[in-house]
């Protein structure tokens, strides 16, 4: 670890690494109310990744597997999950079947990647760089669709706040009980859920994801 923690330090920053996890919750909901398995289990496959490996490197503990291993497994996660919201961009794959074939090829060239060295920071730009250079190739051949700006201003700019957090958050030696690193759970989970409904016709809140009477009626024909 980066500093010399002791141990109500580690319990702390257990906690605080790994509850801020579940920021991405509601986007996990959202992916349920749209009927989008793929992008639901993806998420989930991060969250609990993510959490399982903030919490075993705080407490410097093993369950089930290293947290090396863990982290390794969350790489693959997130770079999948922003390569799922690039892909739901494009004009070119509206259609679910198209998508999830671009979802899946995510996921077999990412673990390709990522296997090669996770921890080299190339090894994660590089999959998220490839499919920003697909999405931009695919509003030149077809067009921008119709966004809700708004929406997106939103997004981005928690998103901003978001990668600022991650840059600082890779130098542990500068980041307290991964605190900047925290903030990247939290706002990356807050940008997505703007993110992810920057084509939807209309807005669903944080309130409304979480109420069970409005997954009960919700249809996907609010989709586009």
């Amino acid at each position: 670890m980066a500093y010399d923690y002791t141990f109500h330090e580690k319990i702390i920053m257990a906690f605080i690494t790994g509850i801020s996890n579940f920021a991405c919750l509601p986007g996990l909901l959202l992916m349920n109310l749209f009927e989008r398995p793929f992008q639901f289990y993806i998420g989930l496959f991060t969250m609990i990744t993510s959490f399982m490996y903030h919490v075993t490197e705080s407490l410097e503990m093993n369950i089930y597997m290293e947290p090396g291993k863990w982290h390794e497994l969350d790489n693959i996660g997130s770079i999948c999950c922003i390569n799922s919201l690039l892909i739901s961009m494009m004009n070119s794959y509206r259609n679910n079947s198209k998508q999830l074939k671009m979802n899946l090829f995510s996921i077999f060239f990412v673990m390709i990647i990522q296997a090669n060295n996770p921890w080299d920071l190339f090894n994660t730009i590089f999959p998220i760089s490839v499919y920003i250079l697909i999405l931009i190739y695919d509003f030149l051949m077809n067009g921008i669709p119709k966004f809700n700006y708004n929406t997106m201003r939103r997004g981005l700019g928690i998103l901003i706040l978001a990668i600022s957090m991650f840059i600082k958050g890779l130098d542990e030696h500068s980041d307290y009980m991964r605190i900047a690193h925290s903030l990247w759970h939290i706002s990356i989970g807050i940008a997505t859920f703007y993110l992810w409904q920057i084509q939807e016709k209309r807005f669903i809140s944080f309130r409304e994801v979480f109420d069970e009477s409005y997954h009960k009626f919700i249809r996907p024909s609010i989709i586009w």
